[in-house]
């Protein structure tokens, strides 16, 4: 008798796959309200293919097959193999994966290699909902005997998913250094570049194009970082909006993995779309150790971005009160100012970032320059009742 169907949430690799699902993201980044449907490689059009001349069959619960996989109960599966049933291939649950997903997501190797034996070929075609195939799934939880074990079976390394990554983003992105390392070694392309959508949905429409370089960098996987450096990745690859590396780790305050592409050298005067440093990155999300890092290694303090704004200018206008102390104890230039006249203690008063304010004011920044609208700190700080931060109160 075989065993009883159980339901998807009781199976770890399903529950997960189910839970990215339902919240509407790949494996780190949301899928913009598109449907399964609509993330086929070609057109949003185009149908789904299947793998099988058998039509595909979803299910609300695992079926003995997936359950099977998922548990590595090897027994099991081979009993319900053996059963000869021609709709098994093509079962999938509702996460659109296959027995084979299960198996490999959960480390289960002699039940891959029986699936494989059985025939579940691995072609690209294969894939679950989120258009990853079984090796995605591998990779993301750091299986690498089955990752090896499906490659031998000819499955594409270098397949994406919806979201554009390949196996080796999801491997390196998990810090799984031996699954990424065979990889590589199988010729992934270590410049893959992915379609977006890692953190926000404005990287997702902006910021496309991350290699796994850019990945490592993001989530703070130094060991990761020098692996794929070592490899053969760019240290200084650009991203959709030409961030690099280090604008990334930077940005997320990553100091291990900034300190580590410091050392290796990367270019501290690269500059995004919009013109700005990693030295800008890092002062606008206030990661003043970071910060340090950069400026001691020889960043321009005084550069400046497309609005011509300097790291001054973004500390003070976020509020960054402890990176805007650094930046003046680095004789950053407080009066410098912008393409619309205004300083950075004209941001800071704006904004209403009184300690900015205050530390800008005490170390000599001017109160009295007019931007390009007549407007001077001094008249907002009155108007927003700061007056006493600049010593003019009443």
């Amino acid at each position: 008798m075989p065993p009883v169907p159980i339901l998807e949430s009781e199976s770890p690799i399903a529950r997960k796959q189910a839970e990215r699902t339902e919240r509407g993201f790949n494996a780190d980044g949301p899928d913009l309200n598109a449907s399964a449907n609509d993330l086929n490689d070609d057109t949003a059009d185009a149908p789904k293919q299947e793998s099988s001349t058998t039509p595909a069959v979803k299910e609300p619960v695992l079926s003995p097959l997936h359950a099977g996989a998922a548990q590595g109960d090897l027994g099991a599966v081979a009993s319900l193999l053996s059963e000869g049933t021609s709709v098994y291939p093509s079962i999938r649950d509702s996460s659109g994966a296959t027995a084979i997903h299960h198996a490999a997501g959960g480390g289960h190797v002699e039940v891959v290699k029986l699936l494989l034996d059985h025939g579940f070929v691995t072609k690209p075609a294969e894939r679950d909902d989120l258009r990853q195939t079984a090796l995605h799934w591998a990779a993301m939880h750091g299986y690498t005997e089955a990752a090896a074990c499906l490659i031998y079976h000819g499955t594409p390394v270098d397949d994406s998913d919806h979201a554009g990554k390949t196996a080796l983003h999801l491997a390196v992105e998990n810090g799984h250094l031996a699954t990424s390392n065979l990889l590589i070694s199988c010729r992934a392309d270590i410049e893959a570049k992915d379609r977006g959508g890692l953190t926000t949905l404005q990287d997702a429409a902006y910021d496309c194009g991350r290699t796994p370089l850019h990945a490592a960098a993001l989530h703070g996987h130094a060991e990761m970082v020098e692996l794929l450096i070592s490899r053969g990745a760019q240290i200084n690859g650009r991203t959709g909006a030409l961030r690099t590396p280090l604008h990334i780790a930077a940005e997320a305050n990553k100091e291990n993995v900034a300190g580590l592409l410091v050392k290796l050298k990367a270019d501290l005067a690269a500059q995004d779309y919009g013109g700005r440093t990693p030295l800008h990155s890092a002062s606008e999300e206030g990661c003043a150790n970071i910060v340090r890092q950069l400026v001691k290694a020889g960043s321009e303090v005084d550069a400046i971005d497309d609005c011509g704004e300097t790291s001054l200018h973004v500390a003070s206008g976020a509020g960054r009160t402890s990176t805007v102390r650094l930046l003046l104890d680095s004789n950053a230039d407080f009066n410098a100012t912008n393409n619309r006249g205004r300083t950075p203690i004209h941001l800071a008063v704006a904004r209403g970032h009184r300690d900015s304010v205050r530390w800008l004011f005490v170390r000599g920044a001017a109160i009295d320059p007019q931007d390009k609208y007549g407007r001077t700190p001094l008249h907002e700080a009155v108007e927003g009742g700061m007056a006493a931060e600049l010593g003019t109160a009443p």
